[in-house]
């Protein structure tokens, strides 16, 4: 008979896969470290960012032009990605892990408007006029998601 100290392998997948579906959905990146002020280094102290720039000379005498600073659209399959990770780690205790089949207690979500998805997480109602497809108003305001709603959006997107 096994000692009951030994993890059972089942409960040890089960805690990989939990850490596996955190790490992904905070990013997976570690922050900067800070610098110790009282430290004393060789190595130059990088600027706050906010110092005034020259323009690099391209060879020919003129100063460069800037780059634009528009905002670029972000890469809808790294905004898929990221929703499917946001999904996995917050959603899939209710809703299916197929987000197109109903869960146990949440309804199929595949094809979500972005308005019905900002309505349930940020404030857990439903918009105006919209008929729910279960009535059973279960589901939580999940607030901290409002920076990830876009991801979510694009990951149950038709066709996505």
């Amino acid at each position: 008979m096994p000692s009951r100290s030994a993890i059972h392998p089942l409960i040890a997948l089960a805690l990989a896969s939990s850490i596996a579906c955190f790490a992904i959905a905070c990013g997976g990146e570690e922050p900067a470290a800070k610098p110790d002020p009282g430290k004393q280094t060789d190595e130059p102290t990088a600027g706050t960012g906010n110092e005034p720039s020259e323009p690099a000379d391209p060879g020919n005498g003129e100063p460069e032009e800037p780059a634009s600073e528009e905002p670029q659209a972000p890469d809808p399959e790294a905004l898929a990605a990221r929703g499917k990770a946001v999904y996995v780690a917050n959603c899939i205790a209710c809703h299916h892990t197929e987000p197109g089949l109903d869960g146990a207690i949440g309804p199929a979500v595949a094809g979500a408007s972005a308005d019905l998805l900002e309505s349930r997480i940020m404030r857990a109602e439903y918009p105006e006029g919209y008929i729910p497809k279960r009535d059973t108003q279960l589901m939580i305001a999940m607030p901290y998601l409002e920076s990830d709603l876009a991801a979510l959006a694009a990951f149950l997107a038709p066709g996505s």
